[in-house]
């Protein structure tokens, strides 16, 4: 076995068992773990706080313990990860979970898991929908402090200026080295299936950035290395929340679909946008981060500028767009009929892909089939 198929498998076993991941991490590092749910957590506050900030987005699982909390029509991931806790399966492994609001779903969702599961404390960090303004920045800025004042309750660790300007470098160089990678897996598709493409970026949610920036900068490296061949199946653009699904990607390696790009929340979007090198302090730099995110549901942008960036991508790529919502996801749902309606008039072959809450439907294949047929039909 080479050195980067090593690499590639060493990371996507990561992937697969990420609670094992998150344990042996804290074991590496001699810290306790903070979950940060649905994105954006911000992981640097728990970094800077000395604790390992772990991502939190849920699983394709039965809904039983849950259904107390929410009715069937709720936010998949929502349900999921309370799912998850009343399960028991963050006990002893989560010493906090930030919980993040910026839409409906998400009101509700800390005060939901602080009565199902009071053992693990919540630390809400409520995002503003104006959020390019100094306002906006003022009232996210506003948020983190008291975020930040919160984790040092918990572990008894002033965040310094200094500490958080160094966690802040630490993700800034794991951004940019994501960035890289995902542009070098894009032109070895026979390599980074869509499957390990999934596993690979899922893999620094359970570690210390700065081990995982190490490794992922060096698969990046030994990829370069390898030559580029001619690819004889289609490419996509993927954009949504999250296509946490084994069951689809390994579909979508089967019927030849290799992923160009991407604009999950899970995924690209984590990394899409630096904290900005200067600001009146460093909990201003990350509100400002947020402010400059852009192509994302979750964060207000009146022009939708997502949809224009995937119609010029795909035409430019020649690719298809597979959208990927989770079931009842408000954000998500709204945006839907605008982008259908701007990619058809392009002529740019898409699906939806709407996802349970539970597993994965047999709608879902059947739709990827039938997409695949349609590109290879474009092909020809």
């Amino acid at each position: 076995m080479s050195e980067l198929d090593k690499l590639i498998s060493e990371l996507a076993a990561t992937a697969r068992n990420t609670r094992e991941a998150v344990r042996k991490a804290k074991e590496e590092t001699g810290k306790e773990a903070a979950g940060c749910f649905l994105g954006f957590g911000p992981e640097e506050l728990a970094d800077a706080a000395g604790l390992l900030p772990v991502s939190v987005w849920g699983d394709d699982r039965e809904i039983e313990k849950a259904r107390r909390y929410y009715p069937a029509f709720f936010c998949a991931p929502v349900q999921q990860m309370l799912e998850q806790a009343m399960g028991g399966e963050y006990d002893g492994l989560l010493s906090a979970m930030i919980m993040p609001v910026y839409c409906d779903a998400l009101r509700s969702a800390g005060q939901n898991f602080k009565t199902a599961v009071p053992h693990i404390p919540v630390i809400p960090v409520v995002y503003p929908a104006n959020r390019k303004g100094r306002s906006g920045r003022e009232f996210l800025a506003s948020e983190y402090r008291s975020a930040g004042k919160a984790l040092e309750k918990i572990t008894g660790k002033k965040i310094t200026e200094k500490a958080l300007q160094d966690s802040i470098e630490v993700y800034n160089r794991y951004r940019s080295a994501m960035r890289e990678f995902v542009k070098e897996a894009s032109g070895h598709p026979d390599i980074i299936t869509p499957y390990l493409r999934h596993m690979l970026i899922k893999a620094a949610g359970c570690q210390d950035k700065r081990i995982y920036t190490e490794k992922i900068g060096r698969l990046t490296r030994l990829l370069k290395k390898e030559p580029v061949r001619d690819w004889n199946g289609n490419k996509v653009i993927l954009t949504g929340i999250l296509l946490e699904s084994e069951q689809i990607l390994k579909k979508m390696e089967s019927h030849n679909l290799a992923v160009l790009s991407d604009y999950l929340l899970q995924e690209s979007l984590q990394f899409q946008t630096d904290a900005p090198v200067e600001g009146k302090d460093s909990f201003y730099r990350l509100a400002c981060r947020f402010a400059d995110l852009k192509f994302c549901s979750v964060a207000m942008d009146p022009e939708k500028s997502r949809i224009s960036r995937l119609c010029e991508e795909a035409i430019e790529n020649q690719a298809g767009v597979i959208v990927c919502i989770p079931s009842f996801c408000d954000p998500e749902e709204y945006d839907y009929p605008l982008m259908r309606q701007a990619l058809d008039e392009k002529g740019i072959k898409h699906i939806c892909l709407e996802l349970n809450t539970s597993f994965v439907s047999s709608q879902a294949e059947t739709l990827l089939q039938t997409f695949a047929e349609m590109e290879r039909g474009r092909e020809k």
